[in-house]
């Protein structure tokens, strides 16, 4: 049972992630809900499918993201209908039908079988949808300003470690760092900065276009 727990773990992250680079989201952008559904056995991992995936929140729930697209299987419903056929397709394209059991549909009091009708799942705007063996998990696509400037901050952290390396300083090396003047509004963020870069110091300079890092002697 752990196996399983684990395996179905792995695909919600898995999902997640298609999810996000569908929507062209990077990797170091944080995001603001992440909805599952059909996982029950990943339910206790909410936080750590948080963490991994840069998520303030992760919720086990019915995906509500979710419109559908019906169109007639012309071969199957040409026949059938005839002359009522493109008054059907017009009601489908507009969302006028509503979902049966068993994959069938109800449209002008007719009842569509599975075999009659195309169906496509689409993300509602502002959304990204991955499924794959009755797993559905939707990623909130929309990015305010406090998600963008942490984005901004892992970024930034991402770039001054690798100056580090390219400087060649020392894993335990303390630094200052000094970013550009326009980073300012990043200050809020400035113990978290200076925690993952190692910085005992962090100002900004209006003369600089790139961070600079100096290693401090302690």
């Amino acid at each position: 049972e752990l196996l399983e727990e684990v395996a179905e773990l792995r695909r919600v992250v898995e999902l997640a992630r298609s999810a996000r680079s569908a929507a062209d989201l990077k990797l170091r952008q944080p995001v603001r809900r992440i909805v599952v559904q059909g996982a029950p056995k990943a339910e206790g991992h909410a936080d750590e499918i948080a963490d991994e995936l840069r998520a303030k929140e992760v919720v086990f729930a019915q995906v509500e993201a979710i419109e559908l697209k019906v169109k007639p299987e012309l071969r199957s419903l040409g026949p059938k209908l005839g002359k009522e056929l493109p008054v059907v397709r017009a009601a489908l394209e507009r969302g006028e039908f509503e979902q049966l059991e068993g994959g069938r549909f109800r449209v002008l009091g007719r009842v569509l079988e599975p075999a009659e009708v195309l169906v496509e799942t689409i993300a509602r705007a502002g959304w990204s949808l991955a499924e794959d063996g009755g797993i559905t998990v939707a990623v909130s696509t929309e990015l305010d300003e406090e998600l963008l400037r942490e984005g901004r901050v892992l970024d930034l952290v991402h770039e001054v470690n690798g100056l580090r390396k390219e400087q060649g300083l020392a894993l335990t090396d303390r630094i200052k760092l000094t970013l550009p003047e326009p980073e300012r509004d990043l200050a809020p963020y400035a113990e978290q900065i200076k925690s993952e870069t190692l910085a005992l110091e962090l100002d900004f300079d209006a003369s600089f276009s790139e961070p600079k890092l100096e290693r401090v002697e302690l």
